[in-house]
């Protein structure tokens, strides 16, 4: 069985979409703070879930997405229904149909 969740070096590549690789570089001799340099940065191990894991991520955010937006498209229909109630028995009230 595989761990959900592996790991790698900031300077290694690294897939973390399925579309290309990544490398991580950090040119110079250091970032503003005291001991970190390359050296430093290429051996950190950065955790990352398995690919089965990512895709099932990526999958579930992309359904979460189109729910919103179906539920948005819901929400504006029932708003422009209720402008439009609203036009309807203001027109009634000045009317003396209600």
């Amino acid at each position: 069985m595989t761990a959900p969740w592996r790991t790698t070096t900031v300077g290694a590549e690294c897939d973390f979409r399925g579309g290309g690789t990544s490398s991580t570089s950090v040119g110079g001799t250091g970032v503003n703070i005291k001991s970190l340099n390359q050296q430093t940065l290429s051996s950190l191990r950065i955790p990352y879930p398995h690919r089965s894991i990512q895709e099932a991520v990526v999958a579930r955010l992309e359904s979460i997405s189109q729910e919103t937006q179906r539920l948005e498209s819901i929400y504006r229909q029932k708003l422009a229904g209720l402008e439009s109630l609203k036009k309807s028995l203001l027109h009634q009230a000045f009317n003396g149909q209600l």
